[in-house]
């Protein structure tokens, strides 16, 4: 009777609590790899966020949710209300970015426990948490889309980290500024003292080594910049257009020294024979 007890009290202490549902279209092979997937994540997030399974309730994760609202580059959400999870895998580019977008959401549903009521985290540290956790990186071509925007000076200020942009480009800069400043925030040993604000008002106090929010913000910018100022120039999308312009520059001055030698033969040509 008390192993019978010991194994209940395991179960629900230890088991996954992300149930797998409406996955008939993956192949046993693939649903049980996933399955593990989630199971050896979760744990990860059991230790990050010091959150017990006690602590929490069954969230279920629905593949291909055909029937609810994603915007038009949406494959992925955590569901506050009901505690589910929505992938719609079809518009996964492969494997290995469905997976970082599935942990993106297992991240988030986390994150709702773990603040509960007693912690309220800003829009963009929470996504950014999610993008680092998950596994993301800031590749190449995330690299020319921020050197891209600062060039064009459309790099989001902190205000506008406090709601989700409308446009795809600037929710994409969105996702990779905020995992940025997660990355150097985790790079600094700062990031579970970050966690831990309550109060993420402009008024409020702010960890060391910032004097205040306006001063963290000067802080990320000049790193963004420094960081990622000069991939522009590796952006085929700007070098194009420059080399072309480049090239023009070049054959018009060469013209007009062409155009200005010939001139200058012209009139001694004229002197000479006017000198006969």
């Amino acid at each position: 009777m008390k192993i019978i007890a010991l194994f209940f009290v395991f179960n629900f202490l230890f088991a996954a609590s992300f149930k797998l549902t409406n996955a008939d279209n993956m192949a046993p092979e693939q649903a049980a790899i996933l399955k593990n997937h989630i199971a050896d994540f979760e744990k990860k997030l059991m230790s990050h966020f010091g959150v017990r399974k006690s602590r929490i309730t069954d969230i279920e994760l629905i593949l291909d949710a055909e029937g609810y609202r994603f915007v038009e580059w949406g494959v992925g959400f955590y569901a506050l209300k009901d505690k589910k999870i929505y992938l719609l895998q079809k518009r996964m580019r492969d494997w290995d970015a469905f997976l970082i977008v599935l942990r993106h959401e297992m991240v988030h549903a986390y994150a709702d426990y773990f603040c509960a009521d007693s912690l309220f985290w800003p829009l963009w540290f929470e996504e950014g948490l999610a993008q680092y956790l998950s596994g993301k990186n800031i590749t190449f071509t995330d690299a020319q889309k921020l050197s891209t925007a600062i060039a064009g000076k459309n790099i989001l200020e902190a205000r506008e980290l406090l709601r989700m942009p409308d446009t795809r480009f600037r929710v994409e800069l969105y996702y990779l500024q905020s995992l940025f400043i997660v990355e150097r925030l985790a790079a600094m040993n700062k990031l579970e003292e970050f966690m831990q604000i309550k109060d993420w008002s402009p008024q409020s106090q702010i960890p060391s080594p910032w004097r205040d929010w306006i001063d963290f913000e000067i802080w990320w910018q000049s790193l963004l910049q420094e960081e990622y100022r000069w991939f522009v120039l590796l952006n085929f999308n700007v070098i194009i257009p420059i080399s072309f312009g480049i090239i023009f520059l070049i054959v018009y001055i060469i013209k007009l020294h062409e155009n200005k030698k010939r001139l200058l033969d012209l009139s001694v040509q004229e002197e000479e024979q006017s000198g006969e």
